[in-house]
């Protein structure tokens, strides 16, 4: 199969200029967790492609703003999360769950500032909704529901997120790569022998899986004889976790986010940021599975095995973050377009969505 992104495709800045502008706001961005915003003014911030974006508890209501100042065009909030109004570090301004201003320092001092310019500096709301635990974001006003951006996954990813049980581990990585070459990495398992010889390329079964859809693709890998020996020991300890799963499993929704996990046992969640058409910021988070009763998560076994989950999981993005940045530098010396295995079918997916979303985008 042949790759139908060209090698340009990654390093050049119009491209990106393009996805940024165009692709990104149209498509659902995640952005966090509901644990992440359980109670009443708790927030988040992310980026949608250029755009500074917090999301925010309200009474038990979901709202996404724009995160800049109206006054002098400052982004509110810099941190990750947090609690409280939203306020403008720079002058003091204060804007309320509907983007309205509410405060503003020294009022009297803006003479010319009349209730219909305070309404042009009304800060821009955008979609937000949740599948099970997740949360997704789109910057564009018209399009699809995340339900049926999912498709026929909404009720796997919904299922994936209510399993999900303390984080056990997170990373922010800066991977000096396209954005896309970090996500098609992800995408294919054909790479784990030479890249995570002593991790994720041992004892595989290479019997594999694939499914993909118009936003989506799924993959599933039978574990081998070596690793189902070790899980016959283990698996009572897992007996009560929610996603009685046989094997590995992975989704990945269009373009950043993937969550994957093996039998049910722990999950690691990823979401990717472009930061530069060169740069990329990969956020990672591991966790352990519910069980119950929830004493059981305390077990040596169980805490063992999340403890390995722990280990692998920086050891394995590190050995991505090499390989993706030594493939960029070679990029700009490509003569063709890559040549694809049939284990690398969801590249082919991922691109597809990719050229089809740009179309529509622009």
């Amino acid at each position: 199969m042949d790759n139908l992104l060209i090698p340009k495709d990654y390093f050049d800045s119009s491209i990106f200029k393009t996805e940024m502008e165009t692709l990104f706001p149209s498509c659902w961005i995640f952005a966090g967790l509901r644990r992440d915003v359980a109670n009443d003014g708790d927030w988040i911030a992310v980026r949608v492609g250029s755009t500074a974006v917090t999301v925010q508890n309200n009474q038990g209501e979901l709202r996404a703003l724009h995160n800049v100042c109206s006054h002098r065009f400052a982004v509110m909030r810099t941190q990750s999360q947090g609690h409280g109004p939203l306020q403008c570090p720079y002058h003091g301004w204060m804007y309320d769950c509907e983007g309205n201003v509410s405060a503003i320092p020294a009022r009297p001092r803006f003479s010319d500032l009349d209730q219909k310019k305070m309404s042009q500096m009304r800060l821009r709301q955008f979609r937000v909704e949740c599948c099970g635990q997740l949360i997704f974001i789109r910057l564009t006003p018209e399009g699809p529901s995340l339900r049926e951006y999912c498709g026929e996954v909404w009720g796997s990813l919904q299922s994936f997120s209510e399993a999900l049980g303390s984080q056990l581990h997170a990373t922010t990585l800066r991977i000096a790569a396209n954005w896309k070459l970090v996500i098609e990495n992800s995408l294919e398992s054909y790479h784990s022998g030479c890249v995570h010889p002593e991790t994720l390329g041992m004892d595989r079964s290479y019997r594999f899986k694939i499914h993909t859809g118009p936003n989506f693709t799924r993959y599933e890998e039978q574990i081998s004889a070596t690793v189902a020996a070790k899980w016959g020991r283990i698996k009572k300890a897992f007996s009560s976790r929610p996603l009685c799963l046989d094997d590995y499993v992975f989704y990945s929704l269009f373009p950043t986010f993937s969550i994957d996990t093996m039998r049910g046992a722990t999950f690691a969640l990823n979401v990717i940021r472009p930061l530069s058409l060169s740069e990329t910021e990969l956020h990672s988070r591991v966790f352990a599975t519910r069980l119950s009763p929830p004493e059981l998560e305390e077990s040596a076994l169980v805490r063992a095995f999340n403890d390995y989950s722990i280990g692998m999981a920086p050891l394995v993005i590190g050995q991505d973050k090499a390989i993706c940045e030594t493939v960029q530098a070679g990029l700009p010396q490509a003569q063709y377009s890559a040549t694809l295995s049939e284990e690398e079918e969801r590249i082919l997916a991922f691109q597809k969505c990719y050229m089809s979303q740009l179309s529509a985008s622009s």
